[in-house]
């Protein structure tokens, strides 16, 4: 009975740092990708740096 308490509460315990840590993450990268220039719906950051070189055939 005691053993079955101490597991459920450990259980719950490791559940919500697992959730923690996930939200924390994620936070993290949002926060990384604030700072640099380039809209949002970029997912990486290489991406709001490329700039597009004219093509000689269409110009």
């Amino acid at each position: 009975m005691i053993l079955e308490i101490f597991l459920s509460i450990t259980l719950a315990i490791l559940t919500a740092v697992v959730i923690f840590v996930l939200v924390l993450k994620r936070n993290r990268a949002e926060r990384l990708l604030q700072k640099f220039p380039g809209p949002k719906i970029y997912p990486l950051i290489g991406n709001a740096w490329e700039t597009s070189v004219p093509n000689d055939a269409f110009t």
